[in-house]
């Protein structure tokens, strides 16, 4: 699955994929799509927690792991930019990493 949220200039858009795939093998066919407007509360807080922990995450898992959910979050916010890819960062010491990506999708659901 994907989760992407923009401020649009003030309105704030997440849109939600998921794909009928196999994770690394095959990303298979789109099964869901969802498209919501979200509150720009969500987004200052959300752009508050990606300030104070991501910029920093290097972009590459210094553990060589070999199976496992991969995790990959990129943000573009005024022309910085940045990627953190991990495998099951939430079982292999990415605690930050896995609770940022976590408030994602919780802002997206509205929780």
């Amino acid at each position: 699955y994907s989760y992407r949220i923009e401020n649009k200039n003030g309105q704030i858009v997440g849109t939600y994929n998921e794909t009928k795939g196999l994770g690394g093998y095959d990303a298979g066919r789109r099964i869901k799509h969802e498209v919501k407007e979200l509150k720009i509360s969500d987004w200052n807080s959300l752009s508050r927690k990606i300030d104070s922990t991501f910029w920093e995450i290097q972009t590459h898992d210094p553990n060589m792991i070999l199976d496992g959910e991969e995790w990959v979050l990129e943000a573009l916010i005024d022309d910085k930019y940045h990627v953190v890819s991990r495998n099951s960062p939430d079982n292999y010491g990415g605690e930050k990493y896995t609770k940022l990506c976590k408030k994602i999708i919780k802002t997206f659901n509205n929780e």
